[in-house]
């Protein structure tokens, strides 16, 4: 899909130096270095999120089955697989990420797709993630000097992210749900940061006259990858507690940025390995004052080890939930939920 001069603001235009005639559409499948592809006059598309907000993620997902993809592959890969119609270009992780993703890749290419690969190293060493961060670079026909001009025009909009996090755990005044949402969209700025840094100021000043809440209710944090259960957060206020942690939502917003331009996706923790992101977790666990943890996975996902590993290390009450395709909680988590927050409750009652 391709978007010519006529369909952007031209204000956007010059504020993010964009050059081209015309603009290809790059789909992404996890967070990367999207200064790159915006200081190359490029668009980046997050094909989680294009997936999850489609009008019919069902149908995406029944179309993906029709072309052979098997049932027992987890929903965002069978979700995100016919979404390739809709880029000109798909950057894989090839390592950091889901293998699957590497596998749903040949397909594509496969299929004539042009696909490219980033790695996040396994070693996490600034030298070789930035070499990963120059081949990038140099794929896409720019440059550290226009890379930096980008960062410096997105790590704004990033801490007035980390505001709105701020917001939901420390004054009550933002939703799990509103933090989940908007933390989110920072993996790809909805394709526009302009446009996106508006609204997010209009929501900061919407939300800075509301009245901050009793801090009550049990306090949860979601670890795992982005749910696909559509009202999760939702179910989890009426049932009484407050997520005030998305963990993975939270890392996508890059919470440690520096001058620098790689110490911060240096410092991103998702891709890397388990005990590097257990420490982040237990920082923000304490921090937030937490009372209980939803250890989030997939279906089918080899991330339920890296469950049986948190539940080993964290002395915070938990409980695991899996999601398979897109829609609202069903009923069997719903009823293990309700538990669990009541027995926060009570604990957190009888701690008082």
């Amino acid at each position: 899909m391709r978007l010519t001069l006529k369909k952007i603001h031209l204000s956007t235009l010059n504020k993010y130096s964009i050059r081209n005639k015309t603009l290809k559409t790059i789909g992404i499948t996890s967070t990367i270095p999207v200064e790159i592809i915006y200081a190359s006059g490029n668009r980046p598309m997050d094909l989680n999120n294009a997936f999850i907000t489609s009008q019919n993620p069902m149908e995406l997902i029944r179309q993906a089955e029709h072309s052979g993809l098997s049932r027992n592959l987890c929903g965002w890969i069978r979700g995100l697989y016919p979404l390739s119609n809709k880029v000109d270009e798909i950057v894989v992780i090839a390592a950091g990420d889901c293998s699957n993703m590497v596998a749903l890749a040949d397909l594509w290419k496969d299929e004539k797709v042009p696909v490219i690969f980033f790695d996040y190293p396994h070693q996490r060493t600034r030298n070789e993630l930035k070499i990963s961060m120059e081949r990038l670079i140099k794929h896409f026909g720019t440059d550290w000097n226009e890379v930096k001009k980008s960062r410096l025009l997105l790590d704004p909009i990033r801490r007035k992210l980390h505001e709105i996090d701020r917001l939901t755990w420390q004054e009550s005044k933002v939703s799990g749900e509103e933090n989940h949402i908007w933390l989110l969209n920072s993996s790809d700025f909805n394709g526009n940061p302009g446009k996106f840094e508006k609204a997010l100021d209009a929501f900061l000043k919407k939300v800075s006259e509301r009245t901050p809440q009793e801090n009550k209710k049990p306090r949860l944090g979601l670890i795992g990858v982005p749910t696909i259960m559509t009202d999760l957060h939702k179910k989890v206020s009426q049932l009484g507690a407050k997520i005030v942690y998305n963990e993975v939502a939270h890392q996508f917003t890059l919470p440690e940025l520096t001058d620098d331009l790689v110490d911060p996706y240096l410092k991103y923790t998702y891709p890397y390995d388990t005990q590097f992101r257990l420490q982040t977790i237990r920082t923000e666990t304490k921090r937030r004052n937490l009372d209980g943890l939803i250890l989030y996975v997939e279906n089918f996902c080899y991330k339920n080890i890296q469950n049986t590993y948190f539940r080993r290390k964290l002395a915070i009450p938990s409980i695991e939930i899996e999601g398979g395709n897109p829609g609202p909680v069903d009923d069997r988590t719903q009823i293990r939920l309700e538990g669990f927050i009541q027995m926060l409750s009570l604990r957190k009652r009888n701690t008082k």
